[in-house]
């Protein structure tokens, strides 16, 4: 059973609607990161930042599960980055205005996260630091992106040998 912060948040994230998905959040939300521990963002406007490049990264967002209470709830989504499958699990405390006061992000498999942190890290990046330091960024993950795919490549076989 939804409720309605979350089916407001689901329906926001869905449509790719960032004015939407910001109606949902408390003044002080935190958000905490997939991909470090040594950042979180705090506040409805480092929040909307966030949602921003994640929105204009992420395609086809598909919610199928959500469990929880009235204070805190898990969502899960399938969707994808380019051609790279995603799956995330997103942890959710409402406060007591029902408005989203923390979520926290994990994905999989590391072939689609690492492309999140390509795509969100790059539109960060050149809101922040300009279109040199997008590129840049990108240059410096070049060599995580093949490993991770080779990886995942000859993980695969290995698992499962035909």
């Amino acid at each position: 059973m939804t409720h309605p912060t979350t089916a407001a948040w689901r329906a926001a994230g869905e449509a790719l609607d960032l004015d939407a998905a910001v109606a949902t959040l408390a003044d002080d939300v935190v958000l905490r990161s997939p991909l470090t521990e040594r950042v979180r963002f705090e506040g409805r406007a480092e929040v909307a930042d966030i949602l921003r490049a994640a929105f204009a990264t992420v395609e086809d967002i598909a919610y199928h599960t959500e469990l929880g209470d009235d204070t805190t709830r898990a969502l899960f989504y399938t969707a994808r980055v380019g051609d790279q499958p995603v799956e995330e699990a997103q942890l959710i405390r409402l406060d007591a205005d029902q408005r989203i006061s923390e979520v926290t992000f994990w994905l999989r498999p590391l072939p689609g996260t690492v492309a999140v942190m390509e795509g969100i890290g790059a539109a960060l990046t050149r809101r922040r630091g300009g279109e040199r330091a997008a590129r840049s960024l990108r240059r410096k993950l070049r060599p995580l992106i093949a490993m991770v795919g080779i990886a995942d490549r000859q993980g695969a076989k290995t698992a499962k040998p035909r």
